[in-house]
C-alpha cells in the first residue's frame, strides 16, 4: 500500500485546553514534540468550566457556521474594543461591546453547562487512558467533578505548563506551497481590553476547541421579532443555568435531545405550571421516558405577534402576546407562554479557519477542501475522523459522538501523536479519499450521521485505530497502543443494553447509571 508519511513534527500546536486538547497535549509530549496549547479562558477544562453568568447570546437567527461564537480581531488591532463595530462587517453589530467587562466576557465565552447538569455516560465508560477516576467516583457525576479530574490530567500529564492561556487563536493558514502553520493569536491583557497579538508557526496543528459554543438557532418565521421584542423571555440552553425562573410558568422546550430532556425534569421539578416539547418528527427520543406532566407537540412553523406597535415591555408575570403555530395544525395561543428555551444543538464552527467554511453550499456539495458547510453539523474530508486530506498536518480530535468521549479522545490522540511523530503512516491520498468516499456512502451526510459511532461503531473504530498504528510500531520504533480492555467492553455492552430496554419502554428500565 502506498503510503503519506507527515514528516515528524518538531514543533505542533493544539488549539483548546479541554479534554481533548489536554489529551493531545500530553500525548504529543511524551514522543518527545515541541507543544504549545492556546486557551482563551484563564484554566483548562473546556465545556466543563461552569459560569454562574450566561456566555452572550447570538443575533437570532444563528445558522451561520462560520462565524463563530466570538468575533476575530484584526491583525495590529490592540484593544478588544477597537474597531469593534467595524470587525467582521456584516456581522459587526453582533460583537459591538457597550463595556469592557462585556468585552472580557465575550473574548472567552462561558460554556453550556447550567448548574445541576450531570454526565450521562458512566464515568467507568468516559475515562482517559491517562489516569482513572478517583476511588470512589460515582456513575452519574456533576460538573464539578468531572472538571477537577480533567484539570488534574492536565497538572499532571504536562498539558497545563506547555499551554498559552487567555489566548484565542484568530487565524490559522499555511501559505500555498508553504510547509508551516502560522497562527496568528491574541493574548488578553491586563484589566482592560488590550491585546497583545503574536504569529506563531508550527510544523502540524490539532484543532482540540470543541464544537459546543455556537448555539444554534433555527430561521423559523416570527422569531427573530419575537426575539427583539422579548428578548429575557426566549433564550438557548447554551444561557440557561438554573430553572427557578419557571416556577409557576409556561414553558415551551424546543428539542427532543438529552439536554432537552434534563431542562424539562428541572422545569417540572421547580414547579412550572406547564412544559410543552416541541419536537420534529420523527422524535429521536421516545415519549415515555420524559416526566409525564410533559405535553409533546409538533414542531415550529412560525411566531406571530397578538399585538401592533415596535416595542412590548411585559411586566414579571405577564404571559407573551403572541401565538406559536405548530406543524400539523395546533396552536399555542396568545396568553399561554410565558418562555420559550431552544435545545438546538450548536453549530460546528471553525472561526480561525473561517476560509474552509462554506455556509451557502449544502453537505452533499462540499468540495475536496471544505470542512464545513451549510448544515453546520459536519466536519468534511477527514480521514478516520481526525486528519484532513488535502495536507494531514492538521488534525482533529474530539468529532466523533454518541461515543464515551474522553475514551475514543484519547485514542484519537494517542494517532495523532504517532503520526506527527513519524511513529505511524498514513495511506496515500488518494486512499484515504477512497476510505472517505465509502464512509459518506455507508453513512450519509445526515446531521450527525458522518460522525456518529452508535451501537458497535465505538468498538469498531478504536480497534481501527489501534490496528493501524501497531501494523508498523515495531518497524518505526513504537510501542504497541493498547485498545479496548475486555472489562471496558463489557461494561460498555451493558451500558448500550439499558438504554435500548429504556428506549424500548421495558418495565423497570432506568437511565444507566442513576439507578
Amino acid at each position: 500500500m502506498t503510503v503519506q508519511n507527515c514528516h515528524p513534527a518538531k514543533k505542533v500546536a493544539v488549539i483548546g485546553a479541554g479534554i481533548s486538547g489536554i489529551q493531545a497535549a500530553a500525548y504529543l509530549l511524551r514522543q518527545g514534540l515541541q507543544v504549545v496549547v492556546f486557551e482563551r479562558s484563564s484554566e483548562p477544562g473546556g465545556i466543563w468550566v461552569y459560569s454562574e453568568e450566561p456566555s452572550p447570546e447570538p443575533v437570532w437567527p444563528c445558522t451561520k457556521a462560520s462565524v463563530g461564537d466570538y468575533q476575530p480581531t484584526k491583525p495590529g488591532q490592540a484593544s478588544l474594543r477597537s474597531s469593534a463595530d467595524t470587525n467582521g462587517a456584516a456581522n459587526g453589530a453582533e460583537f459591538a461591546y457597550a463595556s469592557d467587562d462585556e468585552a472580557r466576557r465575550a473574548f472567552a465565552p462561558g460554556s453550556a453547562l447550567w448548574a445541576g447538569i450531570m454526565t450521562n455516560v458512566p464515568s467507568c465508560l468516559m475515562v482517559s487512558n491517562l489516569a482513572p477516576w478517583p476511588a470512589g467516583t460515582k456513575s452519574l457525576i456533576p460538573h464539578a467533578q468531572v472538571k477537577t479530574y480533567v484539570q488534574a490530567l492536565a497538572a499532571d500529564h504536562g498539558a497545563h505548563g506547555v499551554t498559552e492561556y487567555n489566548t484565542r487563536v484568530e487565524e490559522l493558514r499555511k501559505a500555498p506551497g508553504g510547509d508551516k502553520w502560522d497562527v496568528r493569536t491574541v493574548t488578553l491583557q491586563g484589566a482592560g481590553c488590550a491585546l497583545l497579538e503574536r504569529t506563531w508557526q508550527f510544523d502540524a496543528v490539532v484543532v482540540a476547541s470543541g464544537h459546543n459554543w455556537r448555539p444554534r438557532v433555527p430561521d423559523v418565521p416570527g422569531l427573530a421579532e419575537w426575539k427583539r421584542r422579548f428578548p429575557g423571555r426566549l433564550m438557548h440552553s447554551m444561557q440557561y443555568r438554573r430553572p427557578e425562573f419557571a416556577r409557576g410558568k409556561s414553558v415551551v422546550v424546543v428539542g427532543n435531545g438529552v439536554s432537552a430532556l434534563n431542562i424539562c425534569e428541572e422545569l417540572v421539578a421547580v414547579g412550572a405550571k406547564s412544559v410543552v416539547q416541541a419536537v420534529r418528527q420523527p422524535a429521536e427520543l421516545p415519549a415515555h421516558i420524559w416526566p409525564p406532566s410533559v405535553r409533546r407537540v409538533q414542531g415550529l412553523e412560525r411566531f406571530e405577534l397578538s399585538e401592533e406597535g415596535e416595542e412590548s415591555t411585559l411586566a414579571d408575570g405577564a404571559p407573551i402576546p403572541g401565538s406559536i403555530h405548530l406543524h400539523g395544525g395546533e396552536v399555542l395561543e396568545a396568553g399561554t407562554v410565558d418562555h420559550v428555551i431552544f435545545t438546538t444543538g450548536f453549530l460546528n464552527s471553525l472561526p480561525y479557519l473561517s476560509h474552509l467554511h462554506e455556509d451557502d453550499t449544502a453537505p452533499e456539495d462540499a468540495g475536496p477542501r471544505t470542512l464545513v458547510t451549510s448544515d453546520g453539523s459536519l466536519t468534511h474530508n477527514l480521514h478516520k475522523d481526525i486528519f484532513y486530506i488535502p495536507d494531514p498536518t492538521l488534525a482533529f480530535i474530539g468529532l466523533p459522538s454518541d461515543s464515551a468521549t474522553f475514551h475514543v479522545f484519547d485514542f484519537q490522540a494517542q494517532v495523532v501523536a504517532r503520526v506527527f511523530a513519524g511513529k505511524a503512516e498514513l495511506p496515500s491520498e488518494a486512499a484515504m479519499r477512497e476510505e472517505y468516499a465509502q464512509l459518506v456512502r455507508d453513512k450519509g451526510l445526515k446531521k450527525r450521521s458522518l460522525h456518529s459511532l452508535r451501537a458497535a461503531g465505538e468498538i469498531e473504530y478504536v480497534q481501527a485505530l489501534v490496528d493501524w498504528c501497531n501494523r508498523d510500531a515495531e518497524r518505526l520504533g513504537a510501542e504497541q497502543i493498547k485498545g479496548h480492555s475486555d472489562e471496558w467492553k463489557q461494561q460498555r455492552q451493558h451500558f448500550y443494553n439499558q438504554v435500548i430496554a429504556l428506549m424500548k419502554g421495558e418495565p423497570g428500565a432506568v437511565w444507566p447509571g442513576s439507578e
